[in-house]
């Protein structure tokens, strides 16, 4: 019996280490340079580190009341092609978000985002672990029109005519996975694409593109 004590013990410190590097490792992701198309994950994480992340959302889950959050930053669109090594965009809007952890498990994000000539309002949704890990999407369909259902990805595909693959695409929307700090909201959607024809539509970049497109967008929010 003690065998199997200990056992579960180790496997539950596992579980609670494993769920702190996650969250660490997405701090140094989204605190990587735009610059750097593929973000590295810090892998020297100290005890004092893991104990200091796990403090803080613990003492931000005690404190908080349950009231929406206001959030003020940028979301940043940021287009690379790989083969060529071109930046092809890199561009940030500014957003005022509220983000909503009433029962602290799932959670909304209603942004406004200013664009140029536009402003674009609209919702994600998603979950948030204990540790502050949190994942959006955007509601499918993003839209119902007189002519069926339209998906983020049907107007992402529109705009710029390349054709989306990667992780970061799923069941037609973009999927962002990041943090939240308590004071930090930052979480990017990475996908990669294929834009290899003529796309007059396309006021982002010069298509065709030769070989693969890789493409982020990240919010950067912070506690207004």
């Amino acid at each position: 019996m003690k065998i199997v004590k200990t056992q579960k013990n180790l496997k539950r410190k596992l579980t609670i280490s494993l769920g702190i590097l996650l969250f660490l490792g997405m701090f140094f992701s989204c605190k990587t340079d735009q610059e750097e198309v593929q973000p590295e994950i810090s892998p020297d994480l100290s005890e004092e580190e893991l104990d200091q992340a796990s403090k803080r959302m613990g003492d931000f889950w005690r404190n908080y009341d349950g009231n929406p959050i206001q959030l003020t930053g940028t979301l940043n669109y940021f287009t690379y092609a790989i083969k060529g090594k071109d930046l092809l965009q890199d561009v940030n809007n500014d957003c005022i978000a509220v983000l909503d952890l009433a029962d602290r498990n799932n959670v909304t994000l209603n942004v406004t985002e200013n664009a140029p000539g536009e402003t674009r309002i609209y919702e994600l949704i998603g979950k948030i672990t204990r540790f502050g890990l949190i994942r959006l999407r955007y509601h499918t369909p993003f839209a119902v029109t007189p002519d069926g259902d339209l998906y983020i990805t049907d107007i992402i595909q529109g705009h710029s005519g390349c054709t989306l693959y990667g992780p970061g695409i799923a069941d037609g929307t973009l999927v962002y996975n990041g943090y939240f700090n308590g004071q930090t909201l930052c979480a990017p959607a990475i996908f990669m694409s294929k834009c290899d024809v003529e796309w007059p539509a396309n006021d982002l970049f010069e298509t065709p593109v030769e070989g693969p497109v890789f493409w982020r967008w990240k919010f950067d929010l912070e506690v207004d």
